[in-house]
């Protein structure tokens, strides 16, 4: 996300580049003359290794902006848009598209049409086989054509998803018939025979088989393609409405922007004085996001309001007579789109003036945790990546490491704490530096080893938070914990969610494997968390493990004198599944990032109470 934010902040300031547009394959085939919006799914397998990895580069820092005629696809640098993708895990599924004609393979693969019409003009049938675990998704549902700029006239869609997972295109004999719709919309066939050649691939199928997807099975599958949006409305120009009265408005490029880059829409309302004021803004194409400026100065910021998703509300039981500022904008900079501004008990009409660079309060790298006395569960858990390009002695003379320019994380405490410990955990050096409410800052290296940590009374309001890396230049996982309690410690993390406790698991632990204990089985059933889990387990967790970094393996054993089931809940929230992987001992393993994992151990009957052993390995010869 830093890269995303900080190609932001250049678009912003007007630096643009001129980057090369690389067309991929093209055929002047009638077959393509299709409407690309009844194509706007293409399978990507068969392109180019250049093509792919310069879409993945403008997607790393911006919206990929398209021009899509024919069976040519070219990716528009220089029209892209402020924004970014973000990763979210699906049920992992596995599909294959049969191609028998030339007619099927323009259907199915545009790009690669040219390319192997010939393979199947030569007899030989084709089969794309492919794997979906995600998707990469964009942070804006629409772009309007009037967004782009001058050069943008062949624009014509934007990337909305990019699928992931991994890919193979093969030849073979020809198919047997009876085709059927794919779990990604391509039409597939029925039973191969004969042998087969490998034309192209994309990732390793392999990986994508194991409980937990590696590195492998994240490439570039599929592409969903949105067409750009015709116009955009702008910001309407409205009269005095009366209470109750609804405003339609649009944030795009005719609107203004706060100093942080997102599109805003200001507003001056009147009030008497006399009643409650209720001001609501929704939107269903973005993260609405209101700050509300009173007669005498205080700011009122909503994002998320509860009950209403991500739209926003701002409501003032004790209103003042007089003018209020009413600001409307996106949580985050490059969204944009229509909205629904409520006003009730007061007068509305637009104002000319710009957001002050204060209206809005910066946002966090990794999000906002909210807390109130009493918090539960306790310890509140968040994270991310430590490090960044900015001394934190910047902050403060005694902060040490490497910082982002903007925080890790927003602490926003509703009351004061008597007391209240931060402390972060990674398999790096790291360091932490907190801003109070009043500016001052507080920051630490090595409480607990080389785990940072800050503790004491903490007064209601705003902090900031960064976590720092010793090391220049580079990043690492870290888990970040809140707690109320005195005792608490890194390696002391009492988890009330789970039955046999919590425990923090760091790359690189001995002994090796590590053992916990517990009773396995419940009254729920497993196939209650995903279909197809065997077994019965409790409400709670068994167990909680706090992964301060990721792994390039880790092997999780049920072991027992019974049979056993295991059931995991990753910090995506995917679930995984076994039974049997060696004799009645269940076993999950693969690749893992840092996060809080949820471990259930399951029996085959209900209500059981079983004796357990869960091992945990990084070796892979590691067994029951």
């Amino acid at each position: 996300m830093r890269v995303v934010l900080l190609a932001m902040s250049l678009l912003l300031l007007g630096v643009s580049g001129c980057r090369q547009q690389r067309p991929v394959t093209a055929t002047s085939d009638s077959r393509c003359k299709a409407d690309p919006k009844d194509k706007g799914r293409p399978m990507v397998v068969e392109w180019p290794a250049a093509d792919r990895a310069a879409l993945e580069a403008e997607a790393a820092h911006s919206v990929v902006v398209v021009s899509y005629r024919d069976c040519e696809l070219r990716v528009l640098s220089q029209c892209s848009v402020p924004g970014g993708y973000e990763l979210t895990r699906t049920t992992p599924a596995r599909d294959y598209v049969d191609i028998r004609s030339e007619d099927e393979l323009f259907a199915s693969l545009p790009f690669g049409a040219a390319k192997f019409s010939a393979e199947v003009r030569a007899g030989q049938a084709l089969r794309l086989d492919y794997f979906v675990i995600g998707q990469r998704r964009a942070n804006t549902t629409a772009v309007d054509a009037e967004q782009l700029g001058p050069d943008c006239k062949e624009a014509t869609h934007f990337v909305r998803a990019m699928m992931i997972g991994a890919s193979t295109l093969s030849t073979g004999a020809h198919h047997a018939a009876g085709a059927r719709t794919g779990v990604l919309g391509a039409q597939g066939g029925g039973h191969t025979s004969g042998s087969s050649r490998r034309l192209a691939s994309n990732g390793k199928m392999q990986e994508c088989d194991e409980s937990t997807p590696g590195l492998s099975c994240h490439a570039l599958v599929q592409l969903d393609l949105a067409p750009l949006r015709a116009s955009n409305p702008g910001s309407a120009v409205i009269a005095p409405a009366m209470a109750g009265d609804v405003h339609e408005g649009t944030l795009g490029s005719g609107s203004q922007r706060m100093s942080s880059g997102e599109f805003a829409n200001s507003y001056t309302v009147e009030s008497d004085g006399k009643q409650p004021l209720r001001i609501a803004m929704d939107s269903s194409e973005f993260d609405a996001y209101l700050v509300v400026r009173t007669p005498d100065g205080q700011q009122f910021d909503n994002d998320d309001a509860p009950g209403r998703d991500s739209n926003a509300l701002v409501e003032l039981p004790r209103a003042l007579a007089g003018s209020y500022r009413v600001i409307a904008t996106t949580y985050q900079s490059g969204q944009g789109g229509r909205y629904r501004l409520t006003l009730q008990n007061g007068r509305i009409a637009p104002t000319a003036s710009t957001p002050e660079p204060s209206a809005k309060p910066p946002t966090a790298n990794f999000g906002t945790i909210r807390l109130s006395n009493g918090f539960s569960p306790d310890p509140q858990l968040a994270s991310g990546k430590a490090g960044g390009k900015l001394d934190a002695k910047t902050k403060h003379a005694d902060c040490t490491g490497w910082i982002d320019e903007r925080p890790d994380h927003i602490l926003e405490l509703g009351a004061s704490f008597p007391f209240l410990r931060i402390f972060a955990t990674s398999s790096a050096d790291t360091s932490l530096v907190v801003e109070g409410p009043g500016g001052a800052v507080q920051c630490n290296d090595d409480e607990f080893g080389i785990h940072p940590s800050i503790e004491g009374p903490a007064q209601a309001g705003t902090y900031r938070i960064w976590i720092g890396n010793l090391k220049p230049g580079q990043v690492a996982d870290y888990q970040l914990t809140f707690t109320e309690r005195l005792g608490s410690s890194p390696f002391q993390v009492v988890d009330s969610r789970a039955t046999f406790g919590a425990t923090v698991v760091q790359p690189g632990f001995r002994p090796d494997p590590m053992v916990l204990t517990g009773k396995a089985g419940g009254e729920q059933e497993a196939s209650r968390r995903k279909a197809g889990c065997a077994g019965f387990v409790g409400e709670k967790p068994d167990h909680v493990l706090q992964l301060t970094g990721g792994f390039k393996f880790l092997r999780m054993i049920g072991k027992s004198t019974a049979d056993t089931s295991l059931v995991i809940e990753t910090p995506s929230g995917a679930i995984l599944c076994d039974d049997d992987t060696f004799g009645h001992h269940p076993s999950i393993d693969g690749a893992m990032t840092a996060g809080v994992y949820k471990v259930w151990v399951g029996t085959m009957s209900k209500g059981e109470a079983l004796p357990y052993k869960l091992l945990l390995s990084e070796l892979e010869a590691s067994r029951p």
